[in-house]
């Protein structure tokens, strides 16, 4: 599936759009308070905000994937396809910057 850049926003970027609440993400969590925040920061940065949004529920917040659906007005199946693919993304990412380094 394409992603789509409007979609991307600075990971402080508050979340705004159409039927939904403006929240920060991430904004002051504990999820990027490690000395690797840049990595992170940069991590976060390629992820949608809904990528990001569940993200922040989950590792942050502590949701279970039920919580986090019922937050996202959506089935748990879409919440696990969506951690399912940060996975992959960031396993992805740190995969090329091992074999770089």
């Amino acid at each position: 599936m394409p992603k789509h850049k409007e979609n991307r926003v600075p990971p402080s970027s508050p979340r705004s759009g159409a039927g939904t609440p403006s929240i920060p993400l991430c904004e002051s969590s504990s999820i990027a308070t490690t000395p690797d925040d840049s990595v992170l920061s940069k991590l976060l940065a390629t992820m949608t905000v809904r990528e990001r949004l569940v993200v922040c529920l989950k590792f942050a917040d502590g949701l279970t994937l039920v919580e986090i659906a019922a937050v996202l007005n959506t089935g748990v199946a879409e919440v696990e396809r969506i951690l399912e693919h940060v996975v992959d993304h960031v396993s992805g990412v740190l995969r090329r910057q091992s074999a770089t380094a």
